[in-house]
């Protein structure tokens, strides 16, 4: 799940601005004017290469007044206590005024690594250097703040912070079908089902399905092609009928083997996945076999 989240909140960091200001709002710490997205995330020196998941200037580009740097952290990442000052010495040398790093969150175990390896003071021979993030925990907001009909693009952060919690996920599929464009719901639904377990992520294709946004007419009656009579054949035919209409390209290869499926428990899963898979690839994925535990490797029966 981690990655997913991860791409995903720097996905929203990007396209709305306005959902990092919102953020810091919530914990009393709202910036003193508007976030200018910067290109500025990767930064050379010597022959190291740093980047930081977003940066921001706040006022204007040519005189901010300030600068935000932002990070999606996850999971511990030990070399981070090295990068995260670095990233501000650097912001503050190239922009000339004071910075804030802001981290978000999902997790206790990664807010006391910070605690632990970040803001305590570190030095040698008198000098000290101390930095304190500002630190977003997603999983302590409360869901209802994240999922406003106002703010839909702020949904998939109720997931990153919730990502098992079933009437959380159900209210953000509820609210990226009816307050967003039909493309940005697509993109958005994949972003949420990519952060769920697969328990409910089936759930919520289930539900995608019997949405009224994907009951209109047309769709409706592809739905109703592929559930005719029960035929595979009707099934597999509005499998591709739900992927032409979405302008989905699909290979001749996965297109002989959706019309060569026979099992309809199979196809009824393609069925929903057809409604919101950003791929022909992603309808018909199968899950990677499991490795076998480590340890000792299994022995080979002996010849009888």
């Amino acid at each position: 799940m981690s990655s997913a989240a991860h791409a995903v909140i720097v996905e929203i960091l990007e396209a709305h601005p306005e959902a990092l200001s919102y953020l810091l709002e919530l914990q009393g710490n709202a910036p003193e004017g508007a976030l200018i997205p910067t290109t500025g995330t990767r930064t050379k020196t010597f022959v190291l290469e740093r980047r930081v998941d977003r940066a921001y200037l706040i006022g204007s580009r040519t005189s901010p007044i300030g600068f935000i740097l932002t990070e999606v952290q996850l999971d511990i990442d030990e070399d981070k206590p090295f990068a995260w000052p670095l990233y501000l010495e650097l912001g503050r040398s190239r922009y000339r005024c004071e910075g804030a790093l802001v981290v978000l969150t999902t997790s206790e175990a990664v807010r006391r690594w910070i605690e632990r390896a970040i803001e305590p003071a570190t030095g040698i021979c008198g000098t000290s250097r101390m930095l304190k993030p500002t630190v977003i925990a997603l999983d302590k907001i409360d869901p209802s703040l994240l999922l406003s009909p106002d703010r839909p693009y702020l949904a998939p952060l109720a997931i990153a912070g919730h990502a098992n919690a079933k009437q959380v996920a159900e209210t953000a599929v509820d609210l990226s079908l009816d307050c967003l464009p039909k493309p940005l719901a697509v993109e958005q639904l994949d972003g949420i089902l990519g952060m769920v377990n697969d328990a409910l992520r089936a759930h919520l294709e289930r539900r995608i399905m019997e949405h009224r946004e994907y009951r209109s007419e047309f769709f409706r009656n592809i739905f109703k092609k592929g559930q005719a009579e029960g035929k595979v054949e009707g099934k597999a035919e509005g499998i591709l009928a739900f992927l032409a209409a979405r302008e989905i390209p699909v290979s001749d290869a996965i297109r002989a083997r959706i019309l060569n499926c026979t099992d309809e428990s199979t196809l009824d899963i393609w069925i929903r996945r057809a409604a919101v898979a950003p791929t022909a690839a992603a309808v018909v994925r199968t899950r990677e076999p499991k490795s076998p535990p480590s340890g000792r490797p299994r022995r080979r029966p002996r010849n009888a």
